[in-house]
């Protein structure tokens, strides 16, 4: 490698959780859950670059969500949850800067090598449904997250001195992003030997406020791995307790394959 000597580095994690649930009937249709989760994380971490960090965070995370039995096969519900993604230290992004450190001043990269926690509220409702036998099921869904200090794939380009190039990723934290859409599904079974079923799904999700190392200004993108539209039919059939035959369409939209650059997935269609 670059380096004079291998890289190294020690990372230590202690975590200390407590978490707990209960669900209580308001009343005869009507049901309410409430849960949380409390967790103390501390983390050493040291490398040959010269980085040492040590730091302490109190997380707390929880769900409440409300069940309403409409009758015997229909259901609405609610719920309100906030998850929190833990924070780290880069040591990718820690090597690299010392390989580099004798060709630039890698000081203004050097806040890069910590990330932060993400902070998530998810806000849904939906509705679940079923016939009377119990062939024909399905549900509805709608949600909205909204994402704080999101976790993303940050990456660095710095030309060498000897013409080549230093690429390395590492995890980066975007000021905040929106995640909202739709999801349904169905099942249908006209007979024993035969099922159908179906999902669609409905996504918009954009960083509301991100940027990179680079100074690239991507408030307003659409994040990666996001399609905004995916699809999926399938038709099963039980010739026997050991013999099936089944049919599967899928589908889903064009999307970036990542926050570092403009490339994108094409639109696919599958048949199985």
């Amino acid at each position: 490698t670059y380096l004079e000597a291998p890289f190294s580095s020690v990372k230590d994690t202690d975590t200390l959780a407590v978490y707990g649930q209960i669900s209580q009937p308001v009343r005869d249709d009507v049901t309410l859950t409430l849960g949380a989760r409390l967790e103390q994380r501390d983390v050493t971490y040291r490398d040959s670059a010269g980085v040492r960090e040590r730091f302490d965070d109190n997380y707390w995370t929880g769900n409440a969500s409300i069940n309403w039995q409409l009758s015997e096969t229909s259901a609405l519900f609610a719920t309100i949850s906030r998850g929190v993604r833990a924070g780290g230290v880069n040591a990718s992004l820690s090597s690299t800067l010392l390989t580099l450190a004798n060709e630039i001043d890698v000081t203004p990269y050097r806040n890069s090598t910590r990330f932060d926690e993400e902070n998530l509220l998810n806000a849904e409702i939906g509705y679940r449904f079923s016939s009377t036998d119990q062939r024909i099921s399905g549900a509805v869904t709608i949600f909205n997250m909204d994402r704080r200090d999101q976790q993303v794939k940050g990456s660095l380009v710095i030309s060498r001195s000897d013409g080549s190039t230093s690429f390395s990723d590492f995890p980066d934290n975007a000021a905040g992003g929106t995640n909202r859409g739709l999801e349904a599904s169905i099942e249908w079974r006209p007979t024993e030997a035969l099922l159908f079923n179906g999902f669609i799904a409905r996504l918009d999700a954009s960083f509301d406020r991100y940027v990179n190392i680079d100074g690239t200004d991507l408030s307003g993108r659409d994040q990666p791995q996001a399609p905004a539209d995916q699809y999926r039919l399938t038709a099963i059939y039980d010739f026997s307790a050991s013999l099936s035959a089944s049919l599967e369409a899928t589908g889903r939209d064009a999307f970036f394959l990542s926050d570092r650059h403009e490339v994108t997935s094409p639109s696919a269609r599958l048949i199985n």
